[in-house]
């Protein structure tokens, strides 16, 4: 069922169609090892969905892969590739989509609380082979002057990020079988919203 957040959140704006892409274009990807955190989620055998490992057993992906339009979500992760249907080094392990566990806050239209946890079956990955995605702690980062109103806002939009996925070369294209990296700058959750 959608629910309409817009009394809720006054900058609040429907959502773009699921498929067009926000962060589109990049460099492939070619060290595995770059990114070993990195998941491509899989529905029915088909890429679903990208995420992150985030401990041994849990898989971090956004809500609307985990549910939509009352669809459940990913049934198997892919790890250590770098082509979006594994690669011969690969790790796979099965999820119960039944297990993944939307923030309980998400809202599916308007993707609010965007994000989801997937407890992945068998044996925990081992950090050795591949450990989990360092989560930052550090509440002064990145620089938002809407948790601190001390910072000066020019400085804000400076801040560049990197992010990587299976996603579109271009904004019409389809998502690419090959993980690629993009640097993106900071946008913070006010101007998100009114994007």
């Amino acid at each position: 069922e959608d629910v309409d957040a817009s009394n809720d959140f006054p900058h609040y704006r429907p959502p773009v169609p699921p498929m067009q892409a926000r962060i589109v274009g990049g460099n492939p990807v070619t060290d595995s090892s770059k990114y070993p955190w990195s998941v491509s989620l899989h529905r029915k055998g088909v890429h679903w969905c990208g995420g992150v490992l985030v401990a041994p057993q849990v898989i971090q992906t956004a809500g609307h892969c985990c549910m939509s339009n009352g669809r459940t979500g990913a049934d198997e992760a892919i790890l250590k590739t770098l082509n979006k249907h594994g690669d011969p080094d690969s790790l796979k392990r099965t999820i119960d989509p039944s297990k993944c566990r939307p923030h309980p806050d998400y809202v599916e239209r308007g993707y609010l609380h965007d994000t989801c946890l997937c407890p992945i079956e068998g044996d925990p990955i081992d950090p050795k082979i591949i450990a989990p995605i360092e989560i930052n702690t550090d509440a002064k980062y990145p620089l938002d002057p809407t948790l601190d109103e001390t910072l000066d806002e020019t400085k804000v939009g400076m801040q560049m990020f990197k992010t990587m996925g299976y996603g579109s070369l271009n904004e019409q294209g389809r998502g690419t079988e090959w993980m690629m990296e993009v640097e993106v700058a900071y946008v913070n959750q006010d101007k998100c919203l009114r994007a």
